[in-house]
């Protein structure tokens, strides 16, 4: 709460029996949470007490699979809940793009919701009704005995597609101001689009899902903080966003639980993740910023490293970096920057819900401009793709701002009063977020 996160996202809290599902995929029992975390009454505490903090709480759920302990997997209620058997069933068929795909054979669809995500979570197959009707009335009992305020779902476009329909009907003809995140892994724009409801492009599935995961975008970051590619990158990405029914809604980040973190992917370089988690902030969407990001925590490449223990978090660790004084003074300095930027969104409506202009950069211009606004403010945005510190010019973005405007850094506090002919000094692979003021 004081780090200005307003909204809680855990891997799935449910049961999970087994030597390698700490990472909560592999369910065991549907209404029980692992005890390894706690008991279900607990779980209805965190939710009412967040509350209470003005903070949502978003249930990580699964429709496709279960995990091979679960007492189904050997006690079966009928032999078509399953897709194939333990010892028949199609391995992974990651063919995604085969549900928009113009050319593509529908035997290859009905492969891609049929197959087993890894031998340890066996495929539901959702098309058996007494078990379509199991998991919905499953995901109303927890929304409604917890109080959650959101879903994010796992593996989206594997189970049953006419099932998904379903299921995000009755969501939402119970809590018609629920919300739902789809994770469809795939980095197009036009793909991710047709997966959100309203999608104006061909072949769009009509999903009723109003959230998809940016996976687009984060690619882009990605590529940016490993120094791959550019700020162009970045800004080709936002540019299609014509594509989708409604951009404020899709998912944004720059590394989640199942990707090497974004301090590992930029070599430790705090500028350049410094300046992803500014745009991450700043720009059109809603930003999910994974645990530890706050302090900088680097990791590795492996999903053990990438997921590893936040300092303090269990009895024995040496420190506790939830305390200013358990962590070091990059650590407290990531904290107090991450601690800044949200407190910036949730103060100004126009970083949350503004319009978007934005200025491609260039080739000699590696810089990114860009405006939210609202009735309240007007905020610009730069980022310095330089490894050099820049003075860069804002007369491109001159008309839209008030004449004779004033420019606020809401970060470091310095002001400028007469951008057009002198230009802002943005540090090498800086940024600043700058608060416009009309001369009055």
């Amino acid at each position: 709460d004081d780090l200005g996160v307003t909204a809680l996202w855990l891997n799935p809290v449910l049961e999970n029996s087994g030597r390698a599902s700490y990472h909560g995929y592999a369910a065991t029992d549907l209404y029980r949470v692992d005890p390894r975390l706690g008991t279900n009454e607990d779980y209805r505490r965190l939710v009412r007490e967040a509350h209470e903090r003005g903070m949502k709480v978003i249930f990580d759920h699964v429709n496709n699979h279960v995990g091979i302990r679960h007492p189904w997997i050997t006690d079966l209620p009928d032999s078509s809940w399953l897709n194939g058997t333990t010892d028949d069933h199609l391995a992974q068929q990651h063919y995604k793009l085969s549900f928009v795909d113009a050319y593509g054979d529908p035997e290859t669809v009905r492969r891609q919701t049929g197959f087993w995500f890894s031998e340890a979570m066996p495929d539901l197959d959702q098309r058996d009704p007494v078990l379509a009707r199991y998991l919905v009335q499953n995901t109303i009992w927890w929304i409604e005995y917890a109080g959650i305020d959101g879903i994010r779902e796992d593996t989206y476009p594997y189970p049953d597609q006419a099932f998904m329909r379903e299921w995000v009907r009755a969501v939402f003809d119970e809590y018609p101001s629920f919300n739902i995140v789809g994770e469809v892994w795939e980095p197009y724009p036009a793909y991710l689009a047709a997966w959100q409801e309203g999608s104006p492009v061909p072949r769009a599935l009509k999903t009723g899902l109003p959230t998809v995961m940016d996976f687009a975008l984060a690619d882009a970051m990605r590529e940016y903080l490993s120094g791959d590619s550019n700020l162009a990158g970045v800004y080709s990405i936002i540019a299609q966003d014509y594509l989708y029914a409604d951009p404020s809604r899709i998912l944004t980040f720059f590394d989640n639980h199942d990707m090497s973190r974004g301090y590992f992917v930029a070599g430790a370089d705090r500028r350049r993740v410094a300046q992803m988690l500014a745009l991450l902030l700043t720009t059109r969407g809603i930003p999910q910023v994974l645990y530890g990001t706050e302090i900088g925590m680097v990791a590795g490449a492996s999903h053990v490293e990438l997921r590893a223990d936040f300092p303090g978090g269990f009895p024995g660790d040496e420190r506790s970096a939830f305390e200013p004084e358990g962590r070091t003074e990059p650590e407290n300095e990531a904290f107090e920057l991450t601690r800044s930027l949200l407190h910036l969104r949730s103060r100004f409506s126009a970083l949350r819900t503004g319009d978007l202009v934005h200025w491609p950069p260039t080739w000699g211009d590696e810089i990114y401009r860009y405006v939210r606004r609202d009735a309240e403010s007007t905020i610009l945005v730069l980022l310095n793709g330089y490894d050099a510190d820049r003075l860069v010019a804002v007369d491109r973005v001159l008309h839209e701002l008030p004449t004779g405007a004033s420019f606020l850094d809401l970060v470091s506090g310095d002001t400028f009063a007469d951008a057009r002919a002198s230009g802002i000094p943005v540090g090498a692979l800086g940024f600043r977020i700058l608060l416009v003021t009309s001369p009055d």
